[in-house]
């Protein structure tokens, strides 16, 4: 019996976490709340493409560390300004 690879398994979860993306962002009014969970995904997306796509899952590779701190600083920024938009709706 053959076994999934890991790169098959962080393919079909990038499919599962576009799918739920969709049916968050298209389910429901532009919160605040929904907003951050469209983010949260998409952060999630991005981590398991830089680990499992782009070849960067050696540890004696400096730039996986270099875009793990570029998408923690993304990730401030982008928790700090929608932290400072008001909590009721959200007007897109």
């Amino acid at each position: 019996m053959t076994r999934i690879s890991p790169s098959t398994i962080a393919f079909l979860a990038l499919i599962l976490l576009t799918i739920l993306s969709y049916f968050i962002a298209e389910g429901s009014s532009a919160t605040l709340l929904i907003g951050l969970c469209a983010m949260a995904i998409g952060l999630v997306k991005v981590q398991i493409v830089i680990s499992h796509f782009m070849h960067m899952e050696w540890r004696h590779k400096p730039f996986r560390q270099v875009l793990t701190a570029w998408l923690l600083i993304v990730a401030i920024i982008f928790i700090v300004g929608l932290g400072a938009l008001p909590w009721e709706r959200v007007n897109v």
